[in-house]
């Protein structure tokens, strides 16, 4: 939750246009014009009761041990007009998770088996069938691949996993967002 936090106050440092409008401290970034905050909570579940959630940021879902966090998010949202959650990650290992339950829905409506206009999914990972090896079809989950992912790093994540097997799982888990097991 950290990192989210400091990148948005690298944002504001960056940009007269925020700094003058939104206040920066060491665990905050606010507007108070709005009585608008944003900060880092923690994973704690039992601390995340009663919260009144506009937006959520839930970052890699996938190393989740349970569903707590996100269920008392999304319930803290029940008194907003356009609450928004937004959950980022890879893919997992474990498909009794939070993160398969929501891949495998957001996986359904994308392919119109389920309907549910209220739900917003991006998926980036590589089509059944395709060599995760294959440079061709990187850009499928790597989307800003030789932006902010270079190709070189990609290579040196894929030559590390053929020559060691045991790496294989992690490389196409964070890589490739591959679900493995």
């Amino acid at each position: 939750a950290n990192y989210i936090l400091a990148d948005g106050q690298k944002m504001v440092a960056k940009s007269p246009a925020l700094r003058a409008r939104v206040e920066a401290s060491v665990h905050n970034l606010a507007v108070i014009a709005t009585a608008s905050y944003m900060r880092s909570v923690s994973s704690e579940a039992r601390s995340l009761d009663q919260r009144r959630v506009h937006m959520a940021l839930i970052d890699e879902i996938h190393e989740h041990p349970t569903d707590q966090v996100v269920d008392k998010m999304r319930a803290g949202t029940k008194g907003r007009r356009n609450a928004l959650i937004f959950e980022i990650t890879n893919a997992g290992y474990d498909r009794h998770s939070i993160c398969w339950r929501h891949h495998d829905y957001s996986a359904k409506i994308l392919a119109g088996a389920i309907e549910n206009d209220a739900w917003f999914a991006m998926l980036f990972e590589l089509d059944e069938g395709d060599e995760w090896t294959d440079e061709r079809v990187w850009p499928k989950a790597n989307p800003n691949l030789g932006v902010s992912v270079p190709h070189r790093y990609l290579r040196e994540q894929v030559a590390d996993a053929l020559g060691m097997p045991a790496q294989q799982s992690i490389v196409r888990r964070l890589n490739f967002c591959a679900w493995t097991e």
